[in-house]
């Protein structure tokens, strides 16, 4: 997925070329599709079109792009008036595959525009069924820019600061950019629309608009800075500005609907508009349930309603009732798939592959349940000593990438079986619905354990300090995260982003509610059902055993969450199902445009996060050389009790430590004593004034 995501995942999908189209016959229709109107820059010294491009011989390539290898996009024109300047043509997008994770619409100029303050912004119009599309550019380098588009099968703007980047491109050239859509959405016979595009030195520059709701934009302030209210009424303020050329009245319905689709409130307002004129509505929220709402514009003439979704917000999400429904066998189920895991040998095999800047980089293959092969990437500091160590999982179909570190960490990115660069896996479904008429079959069954087994392989590594072991993940990966947490006492901390698999019947409420029923993942598994004759009940027992929200209350580490307050993917609703349950330490970050994608700030603030938890044990754990005296002490523990033996002949002053530095117990040890204890990570310090040691103790 899954995160999707994709923009930091934007690491994460393959970006593979299906084929590349080159246009020669039907040229000239193609250019007209296009609407474009560029004014070029000083090299140039003219103003050019597209269609001069025709003229000179100099026509625009067209290529295609999928994230799933022989996945075809198809290019066609579009014969209706759809563009908002009425044009008998649009470009076209059709996937004529319903596998597809992503297309992307990639334009080459034929004549090159030199980015500077003739031709800053980027402009162009998108119609598509997604809930986000993203603008690159390439040449001289490829890069995002975060244009996002939330409002589906809704033209919209897209306006790109071609000098708003990490790269300079002033005095540079710009050959060419693409458009892709970065949402995790699998839609049969897709199809998404471009047109007018066109450079200006203007960032408000838009195309010409021909009815009052392409004359109208409206704005969303919102009285809280991450949109995510606390204990106060949300208090919005909507702003409507006619940018047209004449005089416009309509009716404007504002619907707020929860997650799930229900109304909650309902207004509607008489509205007239004067050229360039602007009005305000101020809209208070009163009251609400914690959760999530969404705001529905509906704006008319008496004769064309546009429908629009303007934002989503957030109120108290941590207080949401969540409902567990966990089966009684729960805990058991998955302690005989630990065990049939702990059975299978793993067989690491490390093979040198590069050196990357401060690190060095190892293919690295092992042995899961099953006897399924799992890959991944292992980057090591090129120094000695012993580093902390996060094991990174990914989203649904994503391939592991390289980790791209440059401080004292080792780190593991890793794919689980079928997915990225493990392909030691056959399916006859689809991944998220494989075997699912079985909880003891279903795909992830075996797909967590592979999650454990990556833990296993990094905690087998001499590099590595297993008392400092992370995890995180995004989307399918988020869950991984989770689930690494709930089963793996090894963990000191997990980060999960914008996390998958969670509240599956909340979730299935909310996609269908949204007449989005054909999309990933309710089309296949709506499919699924049919094909097997799979009842709802059976259904929603059999998926419990792999909720998010099951696994959260068992974890004993800390968590830092990041959530996608417009994620359409994995909606915020679902992410707080898991969260709530978790009953350690933990922080959510809400980032409040993004759809399913992080961002490089939480990336940044996560890595910050780690840190402090490393300097927290620090200053609260001694960290004690171990001699041979600890050879005189034999630690063990069963049915949540720690069994000490001490062999040294004389007593032993033992002190115990939870993870995060508190003195959990104090004790004498003379020849054999046990005391219960909670299932966690503990330190546990030895001494007899002369000699001492610590150990780390995991109690499952």
């Amino acid at each position: 997925m899954l995160n999707q995501s994709f923009f930091k995942e934007k690491n994460a999908f393959i970006f593979g070329i299906i084929f590349i189209l080159i246009i020669s016959q039907c040229i000239s229709t193609q250019a007209q599709s296009l609407g474009v109107s560029a004014v070029v820059n000083d090299t140039l010294n003219t103003a050019c079109t597209v269609a001069d491009y025709e003229v000179n011989g100099l026509s625009p390539v067209f290529s295609f792009a999928g994230s799933s290898g022989g996945n075809l996009v198809q290019l066609a024109v579009n014969p209706l008036k759809t563009g908002l300047n009425e044009s008998a043509r649009a470009l076209r997008i059709k996937q004529t595959n319903e596998t597809i994770w992503w297309s992307r619409l990639q334009i080459t100029f034929a004549k090159p525009v030199k980015v500077n303050n003739n031709t800053r912004y980027l402009h162009l119009m998108v119609k598509t069924p997604l809930s986000s599309i993203s603008v690159l550019t390439f040449e001289p380098k490829e890069h995002w820019f975060g244009s996002g588009v939330s409002r589906r099968n809704e033209w919209c703007d897209v306006v790109v600061d071609l000098m708003a980047s990490t790269y300079n491109l002033n005095g540079t050239v710009l050959k060419g950019f693409g458009i892709c859509s970065n949402s995790a959405t699998f839609i049969p016979n897709n199809e998404w629309y471009v047109d007018q595009v066109s450079f200006s030195a203007d960032a408000k520059a838009r195309p010409l608009r021909t009815t009052f709701l392409d004359q109208i934009t409206c704005e969303m302030t919102t009285e809280d800075t991450d949109w995510n209210f606390v204990d106060k009424n949300p208090l919005n303020t909507l702003k409507l500005t006619n940018n047209g050329i004449s005089s416009v009245s309509f009716k404007l319905n504002i619907n707020v609907r929860s997650a799930s689709k229900d109304s909650i409130q309902y207004s509607q307002h008489d509205l007239t508009l004067a050229v360039g004129e602007s009005k305000t509505i101020q809209h208070e929220l009163v009251n609400p349930n914690p959760g999530f709402y969404r705001y529905y514009l509906d704006l008319t003439d008496g004769n064309v309603i546009r429908n629009k979704v303007i934002r989503q917000i957030g109120y108290n999400p941590d207080q949401m009732n969540i409902a567990l429904d966990a089966e009684p066998d729960f805990d058991s189920f998955w302690n005989l798939a630990k065990a049939e895991l702990a059975s299978v040998a793993p067989m690491y095999k490390v093979t040198y592959k590069q050196t990357s800047g401060t690190h060095l980089i190892y293919d690295v293959e092992m042995k899961s349940i099953k006897g399924k092969t799992i890959k991944g990437y292992l980057s090591v500091p090129n120094k000695t000593g012993k580093f902390p160590a996060i094991v990174i999982s990914f989203g649904y179909g994503v391939t592991a990438t390289i980790p791209d570190r440059n401080d004292d960490y080792v780190a593991f990115a890793y794919n689980i079986r079928g997915q990225g660069i493990s392909t030691d896996y056959t399916r006859t479904d689809d991944f998220f619905v494989n075997g699912l008429t079985d909880k003891n079959t279903y795909y992830y069954r075996e797909a967590y354990m592979d999650a454990l087994r990556a833990v296993d392989f990094i905690c087998s590594r001499s590099e590595v300090d297993t008392t400092k072991i992370f995890a995180e993940g995004e989307s399918q990966g988020g869950a991984l995260t989770y689930v690494i947490a709930a089963l793996d006492s090894r963990i000191l901390a997990a980060s999960p982003r914008l996390p998958f698999l969670a509240d599956f019947p909340v979730y299935y409420n909310i996609k269908e509610k949204v007449n989005e029923i054909d999309e990933w993942p309710m089309y296949g598994l709506k499919q699924y059902m049919s094909k097997y004759n799979f009842p709802s009940a059976t259904l929603f027992r059999n998926l419990s055993y792999f909720d998010l929200k099951n696994f959260a209350r068992k974890i004993k580490c800390p968590i830092l969450m990041c959530v996608g307050l417009q994620d359409a993917t994995c909606p915020p609703s679902i992410n707080f199902a898991a969260y709530n349950m978790v009953k350690q330490p933990k922080e959510y970050v809400i980032l409040k445009t993004n759809g399913h994608y992080s961002s490089p700030s939480f990336i940044s603030y996560k890595d910050a996060w780690y840190q402090k938890i490393i300097n927290n044990m620090k200053t609260s754990v001694k960290e004690i050389k171990i001699n041979d005296f600890d050879n005189q002490i034999h630690t063990s523990v069963y049915e949540k009790k720690l069994k000490i033996e001490n062999t040294t002949g004389s007593p032993l002053h033992l002190t115990v430590y939870s993870v995060d530095g508190k003195l959990k117990n104090k004790m004498i040890i003379q020849k054999s004593n046990s005391l219960p204890i909670d299932s966690g990570i503990y330190f546990l310090s030895f001494s007899d004034y002369q000699n001492q040691t610590t150990r780390k103790v995991l109690v499952h």
